[in-house]
Order: structure tokens, then sequence, then C-alpha cells
């Protein structure tokens, strides 16, 4: 395969379809037309006759759908999670949840258009590296104020509970016993 000392980016690999879209410059019947009759694009997107050859191509294909199928897993359990979490705290009323809900749709409306133009105008290994690199910080903060939420529970508790027992076991010396 490619020496180790190359980096990934730097290979061209014409079933990616993490690289932008471009056509292939090779003249029909030239050796570079030869080597790539069936990927005219290298975005990865299915041509005619475009069929995988080798088994690491059908292996990618696979793991596309693996990863694909892991994000959308992730995406789908956070939603749930996040909302019985929200549910949890605030019991009796679904007020927060549902202006979580509204509050997290309406960024989606509103910023999704500039994230579509950011990715159709990068390097799509690149914006996927991002994204996954804003998913750990994002995870990393959400750990903090989970973090800080214990804190603030353990200090409404010990600041309530502290003295329970003292006063509930107290006894006024005029009483006998």
């Amino acid at each position: 395969m490619y020496s180790e000392s190359v980096e990934p980016e730097a290979l061209p690999d014409a079933r990616s379809p993490l690289l932008p879209r471009k056509k292939s410059s090779a003249r029909p019947g030239s050796a570079q037309s030869e080597l790539s009759t069936s990927q005219v694009y290298s975005d990865g997107l299915p041509q005619s006759g475009d069929q995988p050859e080798t088994a690491t191509g059908r292996n990618l294909h696979y793991l596309l759908y693996i990863s694909h199928f892991l994000s959308t897993w992730n995406s789908r359990l956070f939603e749930f999670g996040a909302i019985l979490f929200v549910t949890s705290i605030y019991t009796g009323t679904l007020l927060p949840t549902s202006a979580y809900a509204l509050i997290r749709t309406a960024a989606a409306i509103l910023f999704s258009p500039t994230i579509g133009k950011y990715i159709d105008s990068g390097n799509r290994l690149q914006v996927v590296r991002l994204s996954i690199e804003l998913r750990i910080i994002v995870l990393g903060v959400v750990t903090l104020l989970a973090c800080l939420e214990k804190l603030g529970s353990v200090m409404n508790t010990v600041a309530v509970e502290r003295d329970w027992v003292s006063i509930l076991s107290y006894v006024p010396a005029d009483w006998a016993f």
C-alpha cells in the first residue's frame, strides 16, 4: 500500500467521499485514464459503471456504513438522554424540557445553512475531523458542567441537611424523662 511517511490527506483516493468533488483531467485513452475509467469524480458518488473492484473497496463501504450508523446512534442516544436528564432535574413540569428542545431545534434551523456552506467549500476530511474535535470539546464542557451541577447539589444538600440531626435530636433542658 502506501508508505507510512506520507500523510493520508496527500494521497488521492477517488472513492473517498471526504474529498472535494472534481473532474478527472485525464484524456481518454491515456495511461492515467486507463487507471481511473470508472472514477470520473473524486467524491465517491456512484457513477455509471462504478463498481467496487477490490475487497478493500467493499470494506470501505461497510466501514462508511458502520461509521454512519454509530454516529447516528450517538446523536439519537444523546437526544434521548438529554431529555431524560432535564426531566429528572425538573420533575413535575415539562416546561424546561420543551424549552430545551425548542432552543436546540431553533439553533439547528438557524445555523444549518452556514454549516452546509462550510461543508461544501471545505475539504471533507478536515470537516469531519473538525466535527469530531468539536464533539470531544462539547463532551468535555458537558462533563465539566455536570461536575459543577453535582458540586452545587452537594452544597445544597449539606447546607440544608447539616443541622438536621442536631436540631431534630435537641432535647430542651426542662424536658425530663
